[in-house]
């Protein structure tokens, strides 16, 4: 369950799913100097030499709630990167962290590029940045951290979804599971999660959480579709 960051009411919006798919959070078009948008086009392309889709967060912006259409776009989506520059105006930066927060709070990987590291809040100096200003190699180390998330789908897969079936933590199964779906997209995937339901229907199973799997199973299932 997602709470709306809105009403903050359980989120009502049909989720599209789009495996594979690359959030990009950058500042509007028209507030990106020559810079940063030869990176941005740059990263774009490195995205896609991985078989992936970039999706710029501006090109969602259309009728409606601006940010429920960003929000439930980034529920649907893989990963997310996050482009910083300290000449960006605080109120675009600002949406970019926040989206940035909200993302990972929903468990996805999220990458920020930036030009330098002295010019990079306290909280996001971990391992997935990448600092292009002093490292004319910075897409070959992009491309690296890119290739290592979509590794992740067969250690979601292959280890912690089994580990978590054999324990019977069967939401801990489906988080795996969906994760796994939107790196790659592999429609087996779904096979298993249809497996999965016909599992939890044991008598030994509660019939309060048995309810809940299905539940969560059905909505996944439905959006996949």
């Amino acid at each position: 369950m997602i709470i709306c960051p809105l009403t903050l009411d359980e989120c009502s919006r049909h989720i599209l799913l789009r495996p594979k798919t690359v959030f990009l959070m950058t500042p509007a078009k028209a507030k990106r100097d020559d810079a940063l948008k030869n990176v941005i086009s740059r990263v774009s392309s490195a995205v896609k030499r991985k078989g992936l889709s970039p999706l710029d967060g501006n090109d969602v912006i259309g009728l409606g709630d601006t940010l429920c259409n960003i929000c439930s776009t980034m529920q649907g989506c893989a990963m997310g990167i996050g482009f910083f520059h300290p000449e960006v105006p605080a109120d675009t930066l600002s949406n970019i962290f926040w989206e940035m927060g909200l993302l990972q709070g929903l468990g996805r990987p999220v990458l920020i590029v930036t030009n330098k590291k002295e010019s990079l809040p306290s909280d996001f100096s971990r391992d997935f940045c990448i600092f292009y200003g002093s490292n004319p190699q910075y897409i070959r180390a992009f491309s690296d951290l890119v290739q290592s998330i979509k590794e992740r789908e067969n250690y979601y897969i292959g280890s912690l979804a089994d580990e978590a079936l054999r324990n019977a933590d069967y939401e801990k199964t489906i988080k795996y599971y969906q994760e796994a779906f939107l790196i790659n997209g592999n429609r087996r995937i779904l096979t298993k999660m249809r497996r999965l339901r016909r599992d939890v229907k044991p008598k030994h199973i509660p019939l309060e959480l048995k309810n809940r799997l299905i539940s969560m199973i059905d909505s996944f299932l439905d959006d996949a579709s």
